[in-house]
């Protein structure tokens, strides 16, 4: 029992004994350290000094602030004098992932564990940053806004537009080739924020239009000789195959050279977000001439080669012969082309750096060409005499067809990539056209006029119409700068293709029966004769314009 007694009362003075020592009197700022013992040196006679190190204090504590004073209404807010908040800050600028954290005594921010975040995907997590001053004991500190001016190693290309955004041509035009990075304004529009719907393009106005201007090239059609030169040296001077037979004209595949045009476009959006629009395009080349002249007085001699019908034999018509013909022979070709065009335009993808619309409607393509020959001689022999010979073949193309295409755009600052393609589908309504004269001038018999004139003959003569299935494919490439967010220039390549055409100097048949030659005799087959020979053609070349929206 005695023992029982002894052991309760050692309990108790254990409980009051830490108690007693919490009721003195503290200062608010006075701590209690418990620490490991401070290195001890000794030394005496027999021995050198001996350091013993301690490791630094693993563990301070220091007593609790004070919650309330005399003479205040109420507690004093407890205030932790090691962390202390600042405002927030939303840094925009930065491309670098913000995190919400404390940071008493760090300059790079601490990340919490992961919460919900914000409402609208595209504003940044709040930070903590270190207070400007120190908190004073008694009241909190008062927010501080903290900024931060972002230093940029690149030049802006765009105002307007945020920095990460302008760091390179590559990044601003590469990165995001197959994918749309909404932290940034349109790029040809810095006013429109495309983070906010990534409906980034810069829409404008529902109205657009655009003037261009032309330099293309042609194919080439195949014409045959027409003019040659020949010696007396020959049996029939100027003769194809004959030796020192010389082709003046023909003989390959002649162009025209280059041609200027223009084409126009203008457009309407049925709605603001441009999901769907109408629009016409109408473009022409102006007549692509090539002109050929020979003039001789007799010598050299000038000939207009054909076959006899008859022999099936090489031959010549003399133009220009010594003592007998003094001429001019003349060949010029001439083509043009034009189109129209109305489409319905819907926009099936549009973001920050690409869009993507595709077209449909109607279009009608036209190819005009010819290819007159003509001649004027002189009898140098006899009574005198003229002769004014004139050979035309004329073709007229028409395709008529729907079409489908697609636009793609793609958007690096204030540059742009067009690539527009477009597949026409229809017909071409093909027309050649054959006339030819022969007007004869003599003092016996006065003036002549025969219907022929040597390849133009009654026996061709005439208007001749088909219609052919075909095709015409069309792609073009611009690249293109935006001055301001309604105006562009742009400048390119353009290549269109039709399937099925027909060319005038390919509608000429060399064989000719001489009976037919003014003046006419009866009697001979039926050459030249007329038949539709069809082939490709496609026309190419640079295009350069403006294009306007409002």
């Amino acid at each position: 029992m005695r023992k029982f007694w002894l052991k309760s009362l050692a309990f108790s003075l254990g409980l009051l004994a830490p108690a007693a020592y919490a009721g003195e009197p503290s200062s608010p700022t006075a701590a209690v350290s418990l620490d490991r013992p401070i290195a001890v040196t000794t030394a005496n006679a027999k021995t050198a000094a001996v350091t013993v190190p301690a490791p630094a204090p693993v563990v301070q504590m220091q007593r609790p602030v004070a919650v309330g004073a005399a003479g205040q209404p109420g507690p004093l807010p407890i205030v932790d004098r090691q962390v202390r908040q600042s405002d927030f800050e939303t840094p925009n600028t930065s491309a670098q992932p913000t995190y919400r954290g404390q940071m008493p005594d760090a300059i790079i921010a601490k990340p919490l564990p992961v919460g919900p975040g914000p409402m609208n995907p595209n504003v940044a997590l709040h930070t903590w940053r270190p207070a400007d001053e120190p908190a004073s004991p008694e009241v909190a500190p008062a927010p501080t806004k903290v900024t931060t001016t972002p230093t940029l190693t690149t030049t802006p290309v765009l105002s307007g537009i945020p920095d990460d955004c302008n760091s390179s041509f590559l990044s601003r035009c590469l990165h995001p080739f197959l994918g749309d990075d909404c932290s940034c304004p349109s790029a040809a529009c810095p006013s429109v924020d495309c983070g906010a719907d990534c409906g980034g393009r810069c829409l404008g106005g529902r109205i657009y239009g655009s003037a261009e201007y032309l330099l293309w090239w042609y194919k080439g059609q195949a014409v045959p000789p027409l003019v040659t030169s020949g010696t007396l040296s020959q049996t029939t001077p100027g003769a194809l195959g004959s030796p020192g037979t010389t082709v003046l004209f023909g003989g390959r595949d002649m162009e025209n050279g280059s041609h200027s045009g223009g084409r126009f476009f203008l457009g309407y959006w049925l709605c603001d977000d441009h999901a769907l629009g109408l629009e016409g395009g109408y473009f022409f080349t102006g007549p692509g001439v090539t002109n050929f002249s020979a003039t001789s007085g007799g010598t050299p001699i000038l000939t207009r080669p054909f076959i006899n019908a008859a022999t099936g034999a090489e031959t010549t018509e003399l133009v220009a012969g010594p003592g007998v013909l003094a001429g001019t022979v003349s060949v010029q070709t001439r083509s043009s082309l034009w189109g129209a065009e109305a489409n319905l335009r819907s926009n099936v993808y549009s973001g920050c750096y690409n869009t993507l619309d595709l077209l449909a409607g109607f279009r009608t393509i036209g190819l005009d060409e010819d290819v007159i020959i003509q001649e004027r001689l002189n009898v140098l022999t006899g009574t005198g005499g003229a002769f004014n010979i004139v050979d035309h073949f004329q073709t007229r193309n028409r395709f008529y067809g729907g079409q489908i295409g697609a636009d793609w755009v793609h958007t690096c600052g204030r540059w742009d990539f067009d690539l527009k393609t477009k597949l026409g589908i229809g017909e071409t309504q093909q027309m050649v056209r054959i006339s030819g004269s022969d007007v004869i001038t003599d003092p016996v018999n006065g003036v002549r006029t025969f219907n022929g004139g040597l390849l133009a003959q009654p026996s061709n003569i005439g208007n001749f119409t088909r219609n052919r299935f075909a095709f015409a494919p069309e792609v073009g490439f611009t690249v293109g700068y935006h001055v301001t967010e309604h105006f562009r220039l742009f400048a390119g390549y353009n290549f269109l293709y039709l399937s099925s055409v027909v060319r005038p100097a390919e509608q000429i048949d060399r064989t000719v029966n001489v009976n037919q030659i003014a003046p006419p005799i009866a009697g001979g087959p039926a050459r030249p004769a007329f038949t539709f020979h069809s082939s490709d053609f496609w026309a190419q070349g640079v295009t350069a314009g403006i294009e306007y929206r409002w």
